[in-house]
């Protein structure tokens, strides 16, 4: 194949207008199981490609990275998106992503370090609740492999931490809690002296 070189730059992009908008829950009905995409292995293994883009603005599950940059190489059957980042609610975030072909699947890698951004806008735009303010740091590094995207979050596994220093956290419309020093975790904080959330993500069949 020949090879391919890609440079985008351009304004505001909203990925989530261009997706397909979530079924709403519906109370006593239990939700449709999604249908399995196939991921574009055959066009990977044959892909020869380097490029970069550049935006002012990339929105995606209602998350927003302003002065959003990525670079991406391909070839071998190997995409390697790195570095990409941008500012990110008030702080950074950076990382990659790589998807290699293996076999009629793929594997996946996707790692990410958010650093001193604002929680509460941050969880505002991601879930439509302010559930925690202050400031903070989130850490992921996960893969998964398969012939779909299903498939892939199936096998989904790695590592995660989230930590917000000076905050608040919401755990329900009538119940609020201060954090003096450090906050997170999966059920959403201490108060005083310091706590942090982490740990592996690993999913069954």
């Amino acid at each position: 194949a020949p090879r391919q070189s890609v440079n985008l730059s351009g304004g505001n992009f909203d990925l989530d207008r261009y997706l397909p908008a979530p079924e709403p829950p519906r109370r006593g009905v239990q939700p449709e199981k999604p249908t399995p995409s196939a991921l574009p292995v055959d066009a990977l293994r044959d892909l020869i490609l380097d490029g970069g883009v550049a935006l002012r603005s990339f929105k995606f599950q209602g998350i927003t990275t302003r002065d959003f940059r990525a670079s991406a190489r391909a070839g071998g059957g190997l995409l390697t998106v790195k570095p990409l980042g941008g500012n990110f609610y008030g702080g950074t975030i950076s990382g990659e992503f790589n998807a290699q072909v293996a076999g009629n699947a793929m594997q996946t890698r996707l790692a990410i370090a958010a650093k001193d951004f604002q929680a509460g806008p941050f969880m505002l735009g991601w879930t439509g609740k302010e559930l925690v303010t202050g400031r903070a740091d989130l850490f992921l590094d996960l893969t998964g492999v398969g012939a779909t995207d299903q498939d892939v979050l199936r096998t989904l596994e790695g590592l995660g931490s989230f930590k917000v220093t000076d905050g608040s956290y919401v755990l329900s419309s009538s119940a609020e809690g201060q954090a003096n020093g450090q906050s997170g975790g999966q059920s959403g904080g201490q108060s005083g002296g310091q706590s942090g959330g982490q740990g592996g993500v690993q999913n069954g069949g």
